[in-house]
């Protein structure tokens, strides 16, 4: 993490392309939300808050995750990214998890998790099967053996 007074020009960074996002200052006290998108739909939600004095929310650095009941608008606000997602993409995407923040009075997107994203299937069993049915959608079908 860098603080804002830090020229970047003076940081040992590593070579290649960096992405910098800004702080947004209500991950310390609001968190993070989760949000999986497993065939076209919100199949669970979790809260995710970062251990005191710290802005990142993984477990590994003392976060907790709870999942909660999905609420009505961070599910749409999680839609509508997935589904701009997918149209950047040239295609509905099958999966995915959803992270948002809440910034200027309103979830907002921050990330969209399409490549690894964590399931947290020991907080949301319910995830399972959707995710596999979205993967046996995605797979031919089988070629049968000729008779």
């Amino acid at each position: 993490m860098v603080e804002s007074a830090q020229p970047l020009d003076t940081l040992d960074l590593p070579d290649g392309a960096l992405m910098v996002q800004p702080l947004v200052a209500s991950v310390r006290d609001v968190g993070e939300m989760s949000v999986f998108v497993l065939g076209g739909r919100a199949a669970s939600q979790v809260h995710k808050v970062p251990a005191a004095g710290e802005v990142r929310v993984h477990e590994h650095l003392g976060g907790t995750y709870v999942r909660v009941a999905p609420d009505e608008t961070v599910v749409g606000t999680a839609l509508a990214g997935f589904e701009a997602a997918g149209a950047a993409v040239g295609r509905a995407l099958d999966y995915g998890r959803v992270d948002l923040l809440h910034h200027d009075g309103r979830w907002q997107v921050s990330e969209v998790e399409l490549i690894e994203p964590a399931l947290y299937l020991e907080l949301c069993e319910e995830n399972v099967e959707p995710y596999v049915d979205a993967l046996l959608r995605r797979l031919p079908a089988p070629v049968r053996a000729a008779d």
